[in-house]
């Protein structure tokens, strides 16, 4: 099972974000898939030696096919997706192996705060964060619901 806030046995490596989407009822479907290290290693050649022998020994990093992770938010409040690159407040936890993060207190809800009137609908502390870190993407997620989860297992 995905767990919030501590690291998750099968996601030894930064996860791929999959698929995102809202669809007109307010569903918020994000699906991830754990990084899988590609066993084959490809001959590169740059013509710079020494980066050709560090290529050399290298395997690629891809996504699980055989393992989804399909996670759903229903009547969230406000989410969005940054590119990896601009992000800037979610290193220290991908580096420590932790991608999958829930507060009740950041930046990202003090925004929701002053661009929504959702606190005027629950009480403090009932919205909370939902960040995702992925290869490529940063999803954070307010809602004062938790999201369903479920493991998708394919042949």
């Amino acid at each position: 099972m995905l767990n919030f806030n501590e690291k998750n046995f099968e996601f030894t490596r930064t996860p791929f974000l999959i698929s995102l989407t809202d669809s007109q009822d307010c569903t918020l479907k994000i699906v991830i898939s754990p990084a899988l290290v590609n066993p084959d290693r490809s001959s590169v050649e740059t013509g710079n030696n020494t980066l050709d022998i560090l290529l050399a020994n290298a395997s690629s990093i891809m996504p699980n096919d055989k393992i989804l992770y399909e996670i759903e938010f229903e009547n969230y409040i406000l989410y969005r997706c940054i590119t990896e690159s601009y992000a800037d407040d979610y290193l220290q936890d991908a580096q420590n192996g932790i991608y999958f993060y829930q507060t009740d207190k950041s930046d990202f809800l003090e925004n929701v705060k002053n661009t929504t009137f959702a606190q005027q609908i629950f009480f403090n502390n009932e919205i909370k964060h939902y960040a995702f870190y992925t290869i490529d993407h940063v999803i954070d997620v307010a809602s004062p619901y938790e999201p369903t989860i479920n493991r998708i297992l394919r042949k």
